[in-house]
């Protein structure tokens, strides 16, 4: 089903990435899909501000969520819970005993995608920083909907109806007409949804995974229950699209970081083409086709 932005239904927009846009931070990253745009900060690992946070045996996740304008509400606190179970799941927390990392993330410009492109960002802030991580965990969002084709008078398929009360999820891209079985009944998964189409979705699941261990790592959802079924093939498309994320933006990033890197200062990097330089004060952005 076409979007109303050209987009098939398995299609993200084109990812921009920017690294280093802050100087005072230990490790920046603004992270954009279309229109939506987050910028995330990194500070530490540092000394706690009190005692009562500091663990003897890892370091303390701090993480806070601003939003574009106001003060924050009920969705940035559990798009905080997003983030702290995502960055938790990745930091190496034993390589920093009695410190904190706190991670700021300041919503620039909000058009659908949210709480995926948070995450996105504040786990490349993360890598400007070099913290230690032990994993790539990326994030997507996804809006299901389900509908029915009724039959028109002289027999063609007429207007969409929403279909009550449990839909069959159908994997995407597939073809009614070549379907058997419970014809006329179709299930649509928006992938990278605007605002104006989870408006018009019947849930909304915002997805964590390790790619490397096609693992489930954190997830937020709202809007109509799921099942079994629909979960499943939601972990299914986000496993496909955090993979196809990270291996035409982040290793792209990464590698052309080092490249960056070696021209300013002249030198060979040691470490490989995939580091990324803590002090560099050249930013670099990239975007796909």
């Amino acid at each position: 089903m076409a979007r109303r932005d050209g987009r098939s239904a398995n299609q993200l927009r084109p990812p921009q990435v920017e690294l280093r846009p802050l100087q005072r931070a230990d490790g920046s990253a603004r992270f954009r899909f279309g229109d939506c745009t987050v910028l995330a900060a990194v500070y530490g690992p540092k000394e706690p501000r009190t005692r009562h946070r500091e663990l003897c045996d890892r370091c303390t996740l701090d993480v806070v969520v601003r939003p574009r304008v106001g003060i924050p509400g009920p969705q940035e606190r559990q798009m905080e819970a997003l983030l702290a179970r995502q960055l938790e799941y990745v930091v190496l927390a034993t390589e920093y005993p009695r410190t904190q990392i706190s991670v700021i993330v300041q919503m620039s410009c909000c058009d659908g995608s949210t709480a995926a492109v948070a995450g996105n960002a504040a786990h490349l802030a993360l890598l400007d920083a070099g913290v230690a991580m032990k994993a790539t965990a990326m994030c997507v969002a996804l809006g299901v909907t389900w509908e029915a084709l009724v039959m028109g008078e002289d027999g063609d398929l007429g207007k969409m109806v929403k279909l009550s009360p449990e839909p069959v999820i159908w994997p995407l891209g597939v073809d009614l007409e070549a379907s058997s079985g419970n014809k006329g009944q179709l299930d649509t998964y928006r992938l990278d949804p605007t605002e104006l189409e989870e408006a018009q979705c019947d849930a909304l699941i915002s997805l964590s995974m390790d790619g490397s261990r096609n693992q489930l790592v954190s997830h937020i959802s709202s809007g109509a229950p799921l099942d079994a079924t629909i979960w499943s093939s939601c972990i299914e498309a986000a496993d496909k699209s955090c993979k196809a994320c990270l291996d035409t933006a982040f290793s792209r990033v990464s590698r052309d970081a080092g490249t960056a890197r070696r021209r300013h200062c002249g030198t060979v990097d040691r470490r490989g083409a995939g580091a990324v330089r803590k002090g560099s004060k050249r930013g670099w952005q990239f975007a796909t086709g």
